[in-house]
């Protein structure tokens, strides 16, 4: 009878060590790799539906930045620097931007610069999907797309 349960315990010891392979293992997940919105320098792709290229600005293309840490934004309008102020609510994505400065040079073509400008006082909400951030205006239509800044 010692023998039967000394059997009967070392079986039950063995069934309950047993790894569950009803679930399958992962195999070299896949992760896709999370850009932060901050801290991130961004360059227009997209403008209103148009897209922007190097051929359109005789200076550069517009370019921002948010800083997390500060509550600030910086960029480029091709041939302006600017700056300002925002607020980011992180689950709707709504963002406010304030107290927009800007330097006031002249350039030969300053039509490109003058539509982002106007375009930033639109903005009321950005999200981020596959490495492009977009701005969104009151009526829920893209107004800008962002990439990655290449160095």
């Amino acid at each position: 009878m010692k023998y039967i349960i000394l059997l009967l315990l070392t079986v039950f010891i063995f069934v309950a060590c047993e790894s569950d392979s009803s679930q399958p293992e992962e195999e070299n997940p896949q992760t896709e790799t999370k850009v932060d919105i901050f801290d991130t320098n961004w360059t227009l792709t997209e403008l209103n539906g148009d897209p922007v290229s190097e051929t359109e600005t005789s200076v550069s293309i517009p370019t921002i930045n948010f800083v997390e840490a500060e509550n600030r934004f910086y960029g480029s309008g091709g041939c302006n620097q600017f700056n300002g102020g925002f607020e980011f609510n992180e689950e709707s994505g709504e963002i406010e931007l304030s107290q927009v400065a800007a330097t006031k040079m002249a350039c030969p073509d300053m039509e490109l610069e003058n539509r982002y400008f106007s375009m930033l006082n639109e903005v009321e909400r950005m999200e981020i999907s596959s490495q492009i951030l977009k701005f969104y205006n009151n009526s829920g239509e893209i107004i800008a797309q962002f990439e990655i800044m290449e160095n």
